[in-house]
């Protein structure tokens, strides 16, 4: 092989590679937005929740647990489902992520140590 081929190798090894890897990062996606937006379902469900609560003070002009427990339990149980879906959603994607940077990283050894040995054998063909 010459300088030139071994470079159309290499080019169509980078391409593929890229191809790869960008096909990873995208399905990543849903995770990062599960991470993004389940704390704002949280709070959403917090906000309603207290709302409520206030809702049935106002209605019923006292304050005592019957009129205001279910509305904080309701905020109570969002943030906690708003949490138990981040949570696992971002310890999920950070190990997914290193897990593609290390595959990138192995890749791109691999070409470079790929592409040594195609210039050691044609050094070697010359001789």
């Amino acid at each position: 092989m010459n300088d030139v081929e071994i470079e159309v190798v290499r080019s169509a090894l980078d391409q593929s590679i890229a191809d790869q890897i960008l096909i990873l990062e995208e399905k990543m996606m849903f995770l990062a937005t599960a991470v993004s937006a389940s704390p704002f379902l949280g709070l959403f469900g917090t906000v309603w929740g207290i709302t409520l609560a206030f809702t049935g003070l106002a209605i019923t002009g006292k304050a005592d647990i019957a009129t205001l427990a279910p509305g904080v339990s309701g905020a109570l149980l969002t943030t906690v489902v708003g949490l138990v879906v981040a949570i696992p959603s971002l310890v999920g994607y950070n190990i997914i992520a290193i897990l593609i940077k290390r595959v990138t990283v192995y890749l791109d050894n691999f070409i470079e140590e790929y592409i040594a040995k195609l210039k050691m054998e044609q050094l070697e063909s010359t001789k």
